[in-house]
């Protein structure tokens, strides 16, 4: 195995060892941190005109959101995650309006609210 191979299966290994330790609020703040990394990153793809690096990371933010999304138990506050929903589905709407229409304000956007959230925890 060739040393960047080795380092990548290390970090991987990290990764997976402190994903299945951490306690459920520190999930969720790595989810954030992909989430709100990866949307940092299309925005720059975007500048730079990197269409498959931008489509990577849209997918790697969505899919963040989307575990979020799943992740909301209405068992502990119906009115929370009703409010939680409303809003990553706004920012999912965001994120697709930011890719399909090449938009950095609507990256942006969502952005801001995932910052806002992220905060709050």
């Amino acid at each position: 195995m060739t040393d960047s191979k080795a380092d990548s299966q290390a970090f991987r290994s990290y990764i997976e060892s402190r994903v299945f330790t951490a306690p459920p609020v520190e999930i969720v703040h790595m989810l954030y941190q992909v989430a709100t990394d990866n949307l940092k990153t299309a925005i720059a793809c975007l500048d730079s005109s990197d269409h498959m690096g931008r489509a990577r990371a849209v997918t790697k933010s969505q899919t963040a959101i989307y575990e979020l999304m799943a992740s909301l138990d209405p068992a502990v506050s119906q009115s929370l995650c009703g409010n939680l929903a409303r809003l990553y589905d706004y920012v999912q709407r965001q994120i697709i309006v930011g890719h399909t229409r090449q938009s950095a304000p609507a990256f942006e956007d969502a952005l801001s609210v995932l910052t806002t959230l992220s905060e709050g925890w």
